[in-house]
């Protein structure tokens, strides 16, 4: 957000989509990085896709960013500005308060959710308290099966033993979980 709206002050359309696409395929690509330093995983690879970054981004996808990025810069962010003069100033701090205690709250529960998936993908599996808990929280609206250890608790045995699924090759999303395809 913070490079959305330094793209603001840009006078050329050209620039704006230009610096846009650039910034979001270098965070793409850095977050990749991470993720694979510090997780010991991949979220995703575009290593068959044409125009492909070291697996980790592509200028397609940097293009469209680039234009989503322009579309915010001259349509939305005026938009949502027009919309917080409207507030009271009394509730600006009040609101900046609530959005904040949200994004922790969300990251609180994201980053164990994030380990925890790593864990998985790596082959173990946190049985403790607190895994059970994240994983309870996280796994509400979808699951990361893709992995040989399944730990959701859907797929939880009767005998409360962990689905270990045969070896696949890709993943289909199908409803509510992860389904992995046959080789």
């Amino acid at each position: 957000m913070a490079i959305v709206i330094a793209l603001r002050r840009i006078d050329r359309e050209w620039k704006v989509v230009l610096v846009g696409g650039l910034a979001g395929g270098m965070l793409e690509f850095a977050m990749s990085l991470i993720q694979q330093y510090l997780l010991g995983n991949r979220s995703w690879n575009y290593a068959n896709e044409p125009l492909n970054i070291g697996g980790r981004t592509t200028v397609p996808f940097m293009l469209f960013r680039g234009l989503l990025c322009y579309l915010i810069v001259r349509f939305i962010l005026p938009l949502v500005l027009w919309l917080v003069h409207l507030i009271d100033d009394t509730w600006h701090t009040r609101l900046a308060t609530i959005l904040l205690a949200w994004i922790l709250i969300d990251a609180v529960v994201t980053l164990p959710a994030i380990f925890l998936y790593g864990q998985r993908a790596n082959g173990v599996v946190s049985d403790n308290w607190f895994a059970q808990h994240i994983r309870r929280l996280s796994m509400t609206t979808s699951c990361a099966c893709i992995s040989r250890t399944c730990a959701c608790e859907s797929h939880r045995g009767s005998s409360g033993t962990i689905y270990r699924p045969q070896a696949r090759s890709a993943v289909m999303a199908h409803g509510r979980h992860a389904r992995l395809a046959p080789s």
